[in-house]
């Protein structure tokens, strides 16, 4: 995920349009790479995911990226 992410990023740039990605989106990613059985992995695990959820709930779903 986040290979396509920075791909897709470099090629936005390259084309010089500007890109914001979504707090929830950028949540996401990091709370798919938050796996381990640590109980500080495991809240910020937590955190990551409160964020994706706040983002969705307080805004709606929205594309990844707006250009």
């Amino acid at each position: 995920i986040c290979l396509i992410l920075i791909i897709l990023i470099s090629v936005a740039y390259a084309e010089e349009k500007k890109v914001h990605i979504h707090h929830y989106i950028v949540a996401l990613v990091i709370a798919y790479g938050l796996v381990a059985d640590n109980v500080f992995i495991t809240y910020c695990h937590i955190i990551a995911l409160g964020i994706f959820v706040e983002g969705i709930v307080t805004w709606g779903p929205a594309p990844i990226f707006s250009i």
